[in-house]
This record gives C-alpha cells, sequence and structure tokens, in this order.
C-alpha cells in the first residue's frame, strides 16, 4: 500500500460507443466524464481534494528553502528580446526578476546615447502578474503600438492600440504605460492570430472567433476582419471567411509594399497548400496552390512587385524557396532544396538580401543569399554555437538589418544583428557559470527498428556516470526540440549534480517532413519506442540506472512520458508530465482540439480509433506492473489541453492502481494556462514544487549545499 489517502472520486455509468476497423462497434466505459464539466461544484472539489493531498504530500520537503534559491537563481536571469526599431526609437523585451517582462525603450540600438527607459510595464496590468502580453507590433509609420493582453495564461487575447503620435482619437488611462496614450480601441474574441498593419497606418488585420457560450467547447468559425484605429469592434468589417470549412484557421501577412494581404490557411492544424492573395485596395482576390497533394508548408517571406517569396516543402521534404509570379500565374523554384540540410526558417532584409537558417543534426547554421537571383552568397556566423529562436527574430525586407535570438542548453539569450553580410553580437545576458563549467555533446542511439536518432548530454564538466538522468523528449506537430536555455533543466544540474538528456524523437521536425511523417497519426508508436529507445541507451551505457532516469515531457511531450510509462514502467524511475493529452479519444472535444487532428487522427475515423486507443494513456493503464512516481501537471485556464485530461487519469490511476506504492499525483495550478505568460513566480513555485516531488518519492536527493 502506497499509505497516501487519495480523495474518493465518483465512478458514474456512461458508455461511448465507436467504431473500430478491425473489430466493429466498440463500448468504452468513460467513468469519469463528469470531470470534463470544468466549472462543476463536484469537480471543483475533487480539485480542491487533489490539490491538498499534493501539498500535504511535498510539505514534507524540509529544504524547500534552500531549494528555492536555487532555482531563483536560474530562473531570474535576465531575458532579452530581439530589438524593433520604429520611429527613431529602438524597442526590446526585457525581464529581470519581476513577474511579466517590461518592453523598454532607447534611441541608439547599442545605447550609448541614452539610458534606456520603460515603455510597457505588464507587470502593471494586473495586481498578481497573470496578465501578460503576448504580442505586440509597431505600425508601418510609427503611428501606433498595438499589443494583444491574455489573462490566467488563457490563449483568448484582447488587443489595445497606443498612440505613439498625437492624434484625435479619444483616449483612457492605462496602467503600465509611461509614454504616449492608450486609445478607446478594444479589440476582443481574437486566438491564434498576430496583428498585421495596413501600409497607411490606418488600421489592422486580425482573427477572432466567436466567443463560445461553453467555454470547453470547440473553436470554429474563425474569420479574418479588419479593425480602423479609432472605431469600435462593431465597425469592423469582415475580410474573409470560408463558411464551408468551420474549423479552418487564417493567417495573414501585409505584402511589402503594402498592396496585398497574403492569406495562408490551416484546418485541423494542418498547413493547407492553398494560399489568397487579396488587393488591399478594391477586395479582388487570387487564389493559388502551391503543389497538387500533400502538405506544402507555406510560409511567405516578402514580395518584389508581382514576385511573392515562399519557404515551402513541396517536392522538398528538407525545404526550399520558391516564387510565385502573380503577372504569369506561375510558380518556379528560387533556392533548391539542400539534401543535406534543413530548410527551418527564412527572412528577407535590406531589400536584397536573404537569411536562411538551415538545421544540421539539429545544429543551425546561417547562410546569405541574394534576394533577387537565389544566389548563395557566404555563411555567416559560422562560430556561433546554439539556435536560433525563430518567435525572436524581427527585420523585413525594407529594414536594413535583422536581429537574431541566439540561446543555448547552458547560455541565455545572446542578440546578434545581421547588416548585409556581417554579423556581429549585438547584446547578451551574463552567463551563470564560467564558460565550460558545464558542457553539451551530441549523441546517437538506435530505435526499435533501427533508425537513428539524436540526443543532447548536458552536465557538469566533471560529471561521473551512474547518477541522476533528466530524459526530455516531445515528439510531435513538426516542432523541434533544439538547444534552448531551460531553467528546469539547469536546475535539475545543479540541484541534482545530474545529466539533462534531450531526445530528438521522431514526430518533431529535426529532419524535415519525413522525419515528421514518421512519428504521426498511425506511426505515434515510434515516437514511444523513440523515447525508449533512449532510456534503454543511457541505461545500457552506464549514464544512470531506471530507478534514477526521471522522464519529462509537456503538452505532446506529456502524452509521450505517460503512454511510455503505462507500456514500460520499469524503465523509469519517475515520471513528470506537463499539462499532457492523455485521452486521445475525447481530445476533439475541448477548445484548441481539432487542431490535433492531423497530427494524432480523429477518434470518429475507425481506422484512427484502433491505433489512438492503442496507445491513450487514459485507456492502456497497466493494472499488473507497479508504477513509479507520477506527476501530472495541469492549469484551471488551459484551453489548449483542458484540465480533464490529468483529472481523469488521475482518478484512473488512483483506482486502478489504488495499492501502488510510489505515488501519483496531479498539481493544478490557479490562474493559469498552458504555460504561455506564466509569471516569474509561478515558475519558480511549480519547479519547487516538482523538485521536492522527485525528493521525496525517489532514491534522489537535492544537494543542499553544492545546490548552493
Amino acid at each position: 500500500m502506497s499509505g497516501i489517502d487519495y480523495p474518493k472520486a465518483r465512478r458514474g455509468s456512461q458508455i461511448d460507443t465507436y467504431r473500430s476497423l478491425t473489430k466493429g462497434n466498440v463500448q468504452i466505459d468513460d467513468p469519469y466524464r463528469w470531470l470534463e464539466e470544468s466549472s462543476s461544484s463536484e469537480t471543483t472539489k475533487f480539485v480542491d481534494e487533489q490539490s491538498q493531498t499534493f501539498a500535504s504530500y511535498i510539505g514534507r520537503y524540509p529544504h524547500r528553502e534552500e531549494m528555492r534559491q536555487v532555482i531563483s537563481g536560474v530562473t531570474s536571469t535576465p531575458q532579452l528580446g530581439c530589438p524593433h526599431r520604429s520611429g527613431g526609437y529602438y524597442y526590446y523585451s526585457y525581464r529581470e526578476n519581476t513577474p511579466q517582462p517590461v518592453v523598454f525603450r532607447k534611441t541608439d540600438q547599442d545605447g550609448t546615447s541614452d539610458e534606456a527607459i520603460a515603455f510597457l510595464d505588464a507587470n502593471k496590468l494586473s495586481a498578481d502578474g497573470a496578465s501578460a502580453v503576448q504580442l505586440y507590433t509597431f505600425s508601418r509609420n510609427a503611428g501606433f503600438f498595438a499589443y494583444g493582453v491574455s489573462d490566467a495564461g488563457s490563449d483568448w487575447l484582447t488587443l489595445y492600440v497606443k498612440a505613439l503620435k498625437s492624434c484625435d482619437f479619444e483616449t483612457r488611462p492605462e496602467p503600465g504605460f509611461y509614454d504616449g496614450v492608450r486609445l478607446a480601441d478594444k479589440v476582443e474574441s481574437v486566438k491564434w492570430s498576430g496583428i498585421h498593419w495596413s501600409q497607411n497606418d490606418d488600421g489592422f488585420f486580425y482573427q477572432r472567433f466567436p466567443r463560445p457560450t461553453n467555454p470547453d467547447e470547440p473553436d470554429r468559425d474563425s474569420a479574418l476582419y479588419f479593425h480602423r484605429v479609432g472605431t469600435s469592434q462593431d465597425e469592423d468589417v469582415l475580410v474573409y471567411q470560408e463558411k464551408e470549412e468551420p474549423f479552418q484557421q487564417y493567417f495573414p501577412e501585409v505584402s511589402d509594399d503594402g498592396e496585398w494581404l497574403v492569406i495562408t490557411k490551416t484546418i485541423h492544424g494542418a498547413t493547407s497548400n492553398d494560399i489568397v492573395l487579396m488587393s488591399i485596395a478594391d477586395g479582388s482576390k487570387k487564389h493559388t496552390r502551391l503543389g497538387s497533394d500533400g502538405i506544402s508548408n507555406p510560409k511567405f517571406i516578402g514580395n518584389i512587385g508581382a514576385s511573392f517569396y515562399f519557404s515551402c516543402t513541396w517536392n522538398a521534404s528538407r525545404g526550399r524557396v520558391v516564387v510565385y509570379d502573380m503577372a504569369e500565374d506561375r510558380w518556379s523554384e528560387h533556392v533548391a532544396e539542400d539534401s543535406t540540410a534543413l530548410l527551418r526558417a527564412a527572412y528577407a532584409y535590406d531589400e536584397r538580401y536573404l537569411l536562411l537558417v538551415y538545421t544540421k543534426d539539429v545544429k543551425d547554421e546561417l547562410w546569405v543569399f541574394d534576394l533577387r537571383t537565389g544566389e548563395k552568397l557566404r555563411q555567416v556566423g559560422k562560430d556561433i554555437i546554439g539556435s536560433v529562436q525563430i518567435k525572436e527574430t524581427l527585420g523585413g525586407r525594407i529594414n536594413q538589418q535583422l536581429f537574431l535570438k541566439f540561446s543555448s542548453y547552458l547560455a541565455p539569450d545572446c542578440i546578434y544583428r545581421i547588416t548585409g553580410e556581417s554579423i556581429v553580437l549585438h547584446s547578451q545576458s551574463l552567463a551563470l557559470d564560467p564558460p565550460g563549467t558545464y558542457v553539451t555533446r551530441q549523441e546517437f542511439f538506435t530505435s526499435k527498428d533501427g533508425t537513428r536518432v539524436p540526443m543532447f548530454l548536458t552536465h557538469h564538466r566533471d560529471y561521473v556516470k551512474g547518477g541522476p538522468v533528466l530524459l526530455y523528449g516531445y515528439g510531435g506537430f513538426n516542432i523541434s526540440v533544439v538547444p534552448k536555455y531551460n531553467p528546469a533543466f539547469m536546475s535539475f544540474l545543479r540541484g541534482f549534480g545530474g545529466l539533462v538528456a534531450c531526445a530528438n524523437l521522431r514526430g518533431g521536425g529535426e529532419y524535415g517532413e519525413e522525419w515528421h511523417k514518421a512519428g504521426m497519426l498511425e506511426k505515434k508508436q515510434n515516437v514511444l519506442d523513440d523515447f525508449h529507445g533512449a532510456a534503454q541507451y543511457l541505461v545500457r551505457d552506464g549514464y544512470t540506472t531506471p530507478d534514477k532516469l526521471i522522464a519529462m515531457g509537456g503538452s505532446n511531450g506529456g502524452l509521450v512520458v505517460a503512454a511510455c510509462m503505462n507500456q514500460h514502467p520499469e524503465l523509469y524511475g519517475c515520471v513528470l508530465a506537463k499539462v499532457p493529452v492523455l485521452d486521445c479519444l475525447r481530445y476533439t472535444t475541448s477548445p484548441a482540439g481539432s487542431l490535433g487532428i492531423s497530427e494524432i487522427g480523429d477518434p470518429a475515423d475507425p481506422t484512427a480509433f484502433d491505433y489512438l486507443y492503442g496507445y491513450s494513456p487514459l485507456h492502456n493503464v497497466n493494472a499488473a506492473k507497479p508504477y513509479p512516481p507520477i506527476l501530472l501537471f495541469t492549469a484551471d485556464h488551459d484551453d489548449r489541453v483542458p484540465p480533464m485530461h490529468s483529472l481523469k487519469y488521475a482518478a484512473t490511476l488512483q483506482y486502478v492502481k489504488h495499492d501502488n506504492i510510489a505515488p501519483m499525483m496531479v498539481r493544478v495550478d490557479k490562474q493559469s494556462g498552458h504555460g504561455q505568460g506564466k509569471s516569474l513566480v509561478k515558475m519558480i513555485d511549480e519547479l519547487c514544487d516538482q523538485w521536492a516531488f522527485v525528493s521525496i518519492s525517489t532514491s534522489l536527493k537535492w544537494r543542499v549545499k553544492l545546490g548552493l
């Protein structure tokens, strides 16, 4: 017996019938369906009881304050954002020991002409730090600043506009701003959207959804709108919508010359090959298609007149650059696929240059091309070690320079500036340790079917094999696990003195579309086999033993580690599943659930039902084998992977395996979402809780003195 008195959860009589390709109609019990009603009093009571049980358990840990000092030190490291130039000023985000980042402004990009002043302080938007600025953009003529605010980690945004120049529009006071005024504009029901300004600064394009009456309903019926500055949202103009595709989403970009709205689309999370070019002047539309079948993943780079440049995977699984001649209605290749490297990103800048970010074995290289001819000019930054953080890149064809943010497992942010064919270090955060204190290297292991899979190993230079190992993986949605500073990794290295292993599982984007396809839909088991293979390699080569191996993953990665525990619990000493997808038969009922259909399959499809039911963590709890300690992480405002996944799985574990010796618990974060916009305090609290759980439930002990 575990000795833990888990809360008793009512078992209902819900039975669903699914169609199986091999077995016909299949009836599935769902006794905890009631936990999908997130706002019900019964669910609230269950959450409170689980939270009390978890708090009581980790309350045993005697060294939390010493642990918190170490975690605070690696989490509060300065975080820099790429500068953005607008109206003679440079703006950049920065966070150090504050719950949310602050946007600063200065007149000189190198900071030599004046001291930076705070321009936007997101910490003043709410008393508890739960409100976060998720995105912001400057209008093209530097007249306005628009930004999107989320509350409690939700994916829903409210957009506001601030005047950077004098104007006649209605204004209102705005906490958190030190310069300029906020206009009365308030744009709500925004989700999965950017802010795309028109050429003359009169307004912007954005995507919005009808706000559902039930917050647990799936997102549908999105549309593109145009908001004119200084007007009510009720006056916003519908720009584009295909009503026959209720689960389609739209991603607009305004062309470099400001004349065209370039619209790409996704449906059920998969990028469509259809592209719409809409004249901003008269609304006329030109429809084109990139490739006749398959997924081409078109991403708009920029245009020169009637020539529109895109990166894509059309007939090139590793990526290439193509150009669409609108006048001739013709596609042509501009930069051919590199057979040895993956094209991860492409940026136009300074009117004539094209920067391509290539990845070889999950390590980035930067190459400059001629934008007009496609000629390769030179490689830049050969000595830079790390990965380009794509979301932190700012520039554009009309800008003379491009800023890139680099990160690695060992070092926080470094910002580089590219001008022409040269690159220079712009700014960097202070290193936590002297160079060489910790090291990272790459090794390869062989998965079950013979596939060679890469894995990064990071540890102290004096590391000795046989100690604790944190194994991390994701393996899905074409997302690459690239070297990036992570406070969870660094706190583990300092506190437990072990090794962090990051496995580049199939299903990710590390080697292009073929690598992605090898881990999606009916091939998801390959991802699980890769993760098992990584664990077996680490044990076989003497890095650790199963009782000292901690498996960690989030979202899709949370699904992976939970499914792996079900299949081979003997391989893992502890499992940390963060905001995980666990009910693979009901995930499509959540707000963002349809985004996963193209990746993991639709349970309503008989073929997909068979493989989903075969590994779905909720439906494959192994009653016969003992489980290692497992901690599930969820959040009450997560509308991407709702709490019902973790709550139903926790209730199932605690019922089916009530006599399991190791603890099986759930941590429910309040006023938080899927992870985006989480305050610094919440991040520190979460890491303290997880490492306290590991210290109590396993043989691993936090090095109280050495960790400091």
